[in-house]
């Protein structure tokens, strides 16, 4: 289903492969949230289209922190948003 697909995607995309800090020379897009890299090496989520910041991922992968009020965004969103609390629990 799409939420394995997300969760694979992320993990081996975003959290495993790449180095930090980390930086995206092209946007990632993954179901209804783009995610972009910062200059300090984390990465916000933003919630499409509207391009609302949902959440952001430490540079080091150990913290994910909700920017806004998730009841405020898309149930995608959500699911993205603990799928990633998951994996960053995890490793």
């Amino acid at each position: 289903g799409t939420q394995i697909e997300i969760f694979n995607y992320i993990k081996t995309r975003i959290l495993w492969r790449c180095p930090v800090p980390f930086t995206v020379s092209a946007s990632q897009t993954v179901g209804s949230m783009l995610l972009l890299g910062s200059d300090d090496g984390s990465i916000i989520g933003y919630s499409l289209p509207q391009g609302v910041p949902v959440f952001q991922i430490s540079a080091h992968y150990r913290e994910i922190t909700s920017i806004v009020p998730l009841s405020q965004v898309s149930s995608d969103c959500i699911a993205i948003y603990t799928l990633l609390v998951h994996i960053v629990s995890d490793i």
